[in-house]
């Protein structure tokens, strides 16, 4: 669901829920995080900057920064959440935003009904195969999901396998 508001159509509570949702379920501390690349800016980036000024100790809630009670620039929060060791506090340690996965050229979406469920996966193909289908490709980048690369991963998959029956 989208509202209008005067900046234009948007999720205005969007980045609030999700950075209360993981201080809720995970604490002060969280040690990866992950999402599409598409979260990567302005999502992530948002997160980011309302965990650290919240868990910095820059909202009333912690005490505020001095008798202003004023956080930082946004900028300074970022660029303290991206720069190791420069803050006492750094919400998120790793962030790994992956790749799409693609179907026939498309982004995989269910609204779009270009998607395929494990069950029928399974119908023509082992776990395995799946396995090595993924490893065969960087998890950042985008992931064309085409029944010849299935085919390519059987292939290397049973080359492994055989491998292993020689030094077994």
């Amino acid at each position: 669901y989208v509202w209008d508001s005067p900046w234009g159509v948007g999720r205005p509570g969007w980045h609030i829920e999700c950075s209360a949702m993981s201080h809720h379920l995970f604490g002060e501390e969280l040690s990866i995080h992950t999402g599409g690349v598409d979260l990567q800016f302005p999502h992530h980036n948002n997160e980011i900057a309302q965990c650290q000024a919240y868990m910095c100790g820059c909202s009333d809630a912690k005490g505020g920064r001095g008798e202003e009670n004023v956080p930082p620039p946004l900028n300074t929060v970022l660029q303290e959440a991206a720069t190791p060791n420069t803050s006492s506090f750094k919400w998120g340690q790793v962030w790994m935003h992956t790749g799409h996965l693609n179907i026939e050229g498309l982004k995989m979406s269910k609204s779009l009904k270009n998607f395929i469920t494990i069950r029928q996966f399974l119908n023509d193909f082992a776990g395995d195969e799946l396995r090595m289908y993924c490893l065969l490709h960087h998890y950042a980048s985008k992931l064309d999901f085409t029944n010849n690369g299935l085919l390519q991963a059987r292939s290397v998959l049973n080359k492994f396998k055989e491998l292993r029956d020689k030094v077994l």
